[in-house]
């Protein structure tokens, strides 16, 4: 018996522990649930990382980019002193903060992933009660803003640039690797197109990988050279609704159940698209007004992220 057919017998034996229907992923890794309560709960497995995550999504992200920045770094704060089993995570893409469990499907058995629903499932509350206590940024537009909601305050096409570099002077750990100019003018020459200059910058200075930044997603060159098959095969998979526009370059995928994409030829700092599995009934939505604010909001978590936890290692010195 294979990982994937292993894991799954085990998801059976605790649907049926519980009384639930259906409990198995799907050939993409992927079980969600609709409780009665009209949340959600998700299974995922992501082979990259070895692990099996449960989840619950508690809010949608505010579209106002310092709210978004408080809920950042109050989420490494949160999580940080925890008395819970969980973490808390901000989903960019699906635009929204989560509360997970991961479990190493080395050791995994259907009793740890039993344990594992019931403490999600009881802790659910007291987490999203924490969450309204403790960050100021959750106001009513947190739980009222529609998934992939664009950023209302617009950003410089040079800021994300100048904070990339000013972060990786600040932390030694923030190895990159960058495309060369050769292998940029081979990507447009495949494209028969010209790659807008924002993300032609992103491609020169870390297009081939960052030790840091963009962690679990896959936007990295060369595995960038087939993302916009895998798009197409996404959409055929969910139902073939929509179908990828010509133009489109697809720059991001995340665990193959969401893609990134901006229009060829609309301008050198494009608007950034967005397609999910979860939202596949609204088609594609503008998530981001441009690269660079895309960009802006990766770079500006981290840093926020990274400052948090470098306070409360002092304070616990």
């Amino acid at each position: 018996m294979n990982e994937f057919a292993r894991i799954n017998a085990m998801l059976v034996d605790v649907g049926q522990r519980n009384g639930i229907q259906g409990l198995y992923l799907s050939q993409d890794g992927i079980c969600k649930l609709q409780l009665r309560d009209g949340s959600s709960l998700c299974f995922e497995l992501i082979t990259q990382a070895a692990k099996l995550f449960i989840y619950t999504p508690l809010l949608d992200l505010p579209t106002e980019q310092s709210a978004r920045l408080a809920i950042f770094e109050g989420i490494a704060g949160l999580n940080c002193m925890s008395p819970h089993r969980g973490t808390l995570a901000a989903h960019l893409p699906a635009a929204s903060v989560l509360y997970q469990i991961g479990l190493d499907i080395k050791q995994i058995n259907a009793d740890q992933i039993d344990n594992a629903l019931d403490a999600l499932l009881d802790e659910r509350a007291s987490v999203l009660q924490r969450l309204k206590e403790n960050l100021p940024a959750v106001s009513k537009e947190t739980t009222t803003a529609p998934v992939g909601a664009s950023v209302k305050r617009s950003v410089a096409a040079s800021t994300w640039l100048d904070e990339l570099r000013a972060l990786q002077k600040k932390d030694i750990r923030f190895r990159y690797q960058s495309c060369s100019e050769k292998e940029i003018t081979l990507l447009e020459a495949e494209l028969n197109d010209r790659l807008p200059t924002q993300y032609r910058r992103f491609l020169s200075h870390t297009g081939r990988g960052s030790d840091l930044l963009f962690v679990g997603e896959d936007i990295f060159f060369p595995n960038l050279l087939s993302f916009g098959q895998r798009a197409k095969e996404m959409l055929q998979a969910d139902g073939a609704r929509f179908t990828l526009p010509k133009d489109a370059f697809v720059f991001c995928i995340h665990h193959d159940v969401q893609f990134l994409f901006f229009h060829l030829g609309a301008g050198e700092d494009p608007p950034v698209y967005s397609y999910s599995y979860e939202e596949g009934a609204k088609g594609f939505t503008k998530t981001y007004q441009s690269f660079s604010e895309f960009m802006h909001v990766y770079i500006s978590m981290h840093a926020k992220s990274s400052q948090t936890l470098a306070r409360l290692n002092l304070a616990q010195q």
